[in-house]
């Protein structure tokens, strides 16, 4: 007799085409945004069952069945509250919602201030609805905090599962190498021990050399200002050292941090001042969400993914309003391109510390 064949190997576990794009963006959130909107905006539509974003429940699904479980648990949760069953009602949350903005299905992350943590509340839900958003995704998904904890250590687990990502492809770049040097070349010249800091005491300086950085291909440029040497000592820090460092400290961060700024002013609404957390909440909560998803270029750009949007989400949010008050330096009123800065106290009266308000120009 024949022997027996070998059992064919186990089919590959492929995810398709759908779950991979949602796995790719749950890497994003957990090397990069911190956000989880492309777990907890369909597992809200599914807890509600309005049918929205079917395909992308369908997918996470299918991908574990703790899903299923958990959803199970949170329809009884909802349906066993007389202040939360109501919205399980057809339309209910979507009307409000698109009462409060458009973009719906897509529901809108709580505010970061309204976290109970911050007030050492772990143990409580967030507010439902938050003004000028409606009923947020942390709102809806809160209401039980165990059950909340639980979907979380449920993204938890798929993040610590998520594969390594692919290498970078290799730089097509060809490296020219060095010409050796010819029988009659004049020998290079040695080089100068480095100058010690005595030999300046006194002198009198022709320029000032802020700060050194590196440019594209790796040029080095050094930003100089000979209006504000004075001899033999540190020039006081005026407007135009201030103009200097700002530029070759941030570089390309802050030209990003710029084009995202007149991002969430345009949406904000033009010629109209906002407060400089304003501005931050919306380039974290709308500008830097599925904007980065949905726009290749944007996802390609270095000084985002490297600069900006390292760190959790609060380290994002404070690196963010350092960038943008680095455009104006603290010399309030000033203009940054199309950003017109203005000083707007604090409650309090007249001891009120100054702070920023952003308004974008026509």
């Amino acid at each position: 007799p024949l022997p027996t064949p070998p059992p064919p190997p186990p089919p590959v576990d492929v995810p398709s085409p759908l779950l991979a794009v949602l796995l790719e963006r749950l890497r994003h959130a957990a090397t990069v945004s911190r956000t989880y909107s492309c777990v907890f905006v369909p597992f809200a539509h599914a807890l509600l069952q309005d049918g929205e974003m079917a395909a992308e429940v369908a997918a996470w699904a299918a991908h574990d069945p703790a899903w299923a479980a958990l959803l199970e648990r949170y329809r009884e949760f909802f349906e066993a509250s007389p202040r939360l069953a109501p919205l399980l009602q057809p339309n209910t949350v979507r009307d409000i919602n698109l009462a409060a903005q458009p973009g719906w299905p897509y529901i809108e992350p709580a505010p970061e201030q309204e976290d109970p943590a911050l007030r050492g509340r772990q143990d409580e839900p967030w507010p439902l609805q938050s003004p000028g958003r409606g009923f947020t995704q942390e709102g809806l998904l809160s209401q039980s905090p165990r059950l909340f904890q639980e979907l979380q250590f449920m993204v938890r687990r798929w993040e610590q599962a998520l594969p390594p990502p692919p290498p970078p492809p290799p730089d097509p770049t060809p490296v020219t190498p060095p010409r050796p040097p010819t029988p009659d070349a004049p020998p290079p010249a040695p080089r100068r021990p480095p100058l010690p800091a005595s030999a300046l005491r006194g002198a009198s300086l022709d320029a000032f050399v802020q700060v050194v950085g590196e440019g594209p291909g790796g040029r080095l440029w050094a930003p100089v200002d000979h209006s504000l040497t004075v001899s033999g000592r540190l020039p006081p820090p005026g407007r135009s050292m201030q103009h200097l460092l700002r530029e070759a400290e941030a570089g390309p961060r802050l030209r990003a941090a710029y084009e995202l700024a007149v991002a969430a002013l345009e949406r904000l609404g033009h010629s109209i001042d906002h407060s400089l957390p304003a501005v931050v909440d919306e380039i974290a909560s709308s500008v830097l969400g599925d904007v980065m998803y949905d726009h290749a270029h944007l996802r390609r750009r270095p000084e985002l993914r490297e600069h900006l949007l390292r760190g959790t989400e609060r380290e994002v949010r404070a690196r963010l309003a350092g960038l943008i008050n680095a455009m104006h330096g603290g010399g309030l009123p000033t203009t940054h391109r199309r950003i017109r800065f203005d000083a707007a106290a604090h409650g309090g009266g007249g001891g009120g510390r100054a702070a920023a308000v952003l308004r974008l120009l026509v």
